[in-house]
């Protein structure tokens, strides 16, 4: 794991294109540089009524996730991990 450590970049989608994560490869092999990306951010809130946490996701993050085949797909047919 030394020689080959993992790339992971964390994108806030509210202001930048999660795409934006497939535009970085190594010099060296034109490999992507980020072997995983991850969806900034979801946030835990807790329904009072129910007692029990609800996982909410803002307008933007909603965005990426209904839209996979725009936002994840290709990501993914570059070897990234989201």
């Amino acid at each position: 794991m030394a020689n080959n450590p993992l790339g992971v970049m964390y994108i806030e989608v509210n202001d930048v294109n999660f795409l934006n994560l497939g535009c970085y490869s190594l010099l060296s092999n034109g490999q992507p540089l980020f072997d995983v990306g991850i969806i900034f951010a979801a946030n835990i809130n807790y329904d009072v009524a129910n007692q029990r946490a609800i996982l909410y996701f803002n307008e933007n993050v909603d965005r990426v996730l209904a839209d996979v085949d725009k936002y994840v797909r290709p990501l993914q047919e570059k070897g990234i991990k989201v």
